[in-house]
């Protein structure tokens, strides 16, 4: 079986609202050689009966449910294993890709291939689909973002495009593992930038995990600056 230039990976749990509008997404996209792989984790809502729907209809898409509930961080890692695809896309549950997302980043992958991961600027809606605001993404040189990341993720994770270079999440990091990802991607000398272009729609939730500050989030950030920061620069 031909192998499709990108894979795009989605971790589900309980996203029955917004599932399906995140799917057409990358369906409607003008670059039609994918595969979306999905991985429910354990949902108590009818994502996977939706997911088996979706899968039903187009064979592009695969649905997959996890025996038991793994978390986010190892979600996306099942899925990475069994990916085929040339490029790895990101896309959250709830979010949304403009049409022209993949073919822009594979295009500038394809153009540029010292280049490791390329994100994305983003529109910023809420959960009714209602415009927040733009985030515009000016991290455009490499050299750029490797020193903003010392001050936190200068990526919407959900936008970004990687090399299948056989590069996983940290599954010991439970929050924070987008971070992880790339300060452990500069560490090895990759290189990473954003378009300017907003391409995603990043579905902001009031009740999700980042957008409260708990101690559990601080023990990873403290985590990630005593592995990635601190050391880098006592070696610059």
């Amino acid at each position: 079986m031909k192998k499709p230039i990108v894979s795009v990976i989605m971790g589900v749990y309980n996203k029955e609202r917004f599932l399906e509008e995140s799917v057409d997404s990358v369906l409607n996209q003008t670059l039609k050689d994918f595969e979306i792989i999905m991985i429910d984790d354990q949902s108590k809502d009818n994502s996977w009966k939706i997911m088996r729907r979706l899968a039903k209809k187009d064979k592009r898409v695969i649905a997959i449910k996890n025996k038991q509930n793994l978390g986010s961080t190892t979600t996306r890692n099942v899925a990475l294993k069994i990916a085929r695809g040339k490029y790895i896309a990101i896309l959250d549950a709830d979010d949304v890709m403009y049409p022209r997302r993949l073919e822009k980043q594979v295009k500038y992958l394809e153009r540029h291939p010292h280049i490791f991961l390329v994100g994305t600027s983003a529109r910023f809606i809420d959960e009714s689909g209602k415009l927040l605001r733009t985030f515009w993404k000016w991290h455009r040189l490499p050299i750029i973002v490797s020193k903003r990341l010392d001050s936190g993720c200068v990526f919407v994770h959900s936008s970004i495009m990687f090399r299948n270079d056989g590069t996983k999440y940290n599954e010991k990091y439970k929050r924070g593992e987008d971070w992880e990802f790339y300060l452990r991607a500069r560490k090895k000398g990759k290189k990473m930038l954003n378009l300017f272009l907003p391409l995603t729609k990043y579905r902001r939730d009031p009740n999700g995990i980042m957008s409260k500050m708990t101690p559990k989030n601080d023990i990873y950030k403290d985590m990630l600056i005593k592995e990635y920061i601190k050391d880098d620069t006592k070696t610059n």
